[in-house]
């Protein structure tokens, strides 16, 4: 089973052999039929359109690929923009071909390509990633602690770093955060924490 990407084109492609396994050219008796799975319905080539019945075209004649260099290869090209996400049957049939039918399963979209993802985002996740580990206590210290009169936190400021190294000697801080609380008596009322400001790490 191959699996593209929605509006992807798939090329279905099959080589056509006679009784003697040879090539066979010049065929105009090689169809292809695409069922879409979900519903059963079947591509009418005539308008585009997956119909349960009342095709005008539900078998579409294949392409010879070229028959001096790829002798007995036919192709149809399943454009799958404008289609829904899903599964879909292929079978090829030819009257002459001793090889036939062709069948095999296409998935269309359904999944995640990071492949695609232009380099900018990638690093704008990976950014996140870091300030979520240093929020996680992975690297973290905190300076200026202040206490009220029952020993409980009132403020300071949280530091984040991307190494255990750098968090040692205080270098290449890589978040800064305002943290605040109020009480009342004992019982915490208020806790903020507010990022002070960033320094990426070049």
């Amino acid at each position: 089973m191959n699996i593209i990407q929605n509006g992807q084109t798939e090329r279905i492609l099959i080589t056509a052999l006679d009784e003697n396994g040879d090539f066979i050219t010049g065929l105009s008796d090689v169809l292809v039929e695409i069922q879409r799975t979900s519903d059963n319905y079947y591509l009418d080539f005539n308008d585009n359109t997956f119909k349960a019945s009342g095709w005008a075209t539900r078998q579409e004649t294949m392409t010879e690929l070229y028959y001096s260099y790829s002798p007995g290869s036919y192709y149809y090209d399943f454009d799958t923009t404008g289609f829904s996400d899903d599964e879909y049957f292929i079978r090829v049939t030819s009257a002459t071909a001793e090889n036939s039918p062709y069948e095999g399963y296409l998935k269309v979209g359904g999944y995640v390509d990071n492949i695609d993802v232009a380099l900018s985002t990638i690093k704008t996740e990976t950014d996140k990633i870091k300030y979520i580990l240093g929020l996680s206590q992975e690297n973290y210290r905190i300076f200026s602690p202040l206490y009220n009169s029952s020993g409980l936190l009132t403020s300071g400021t949280i530091r984040t770093y991307q190494t255990a190294t750098d968090c040692n000697n205080n270098t290449n801080v890589l978040a800064s955060y305002t943290i605040t609380a109020t009480y009342s008596g004992t019982n915490m009322l208020t806790y903020k924490v507010v990022k002070a400001w960033v320094e990426y790490l070049l």
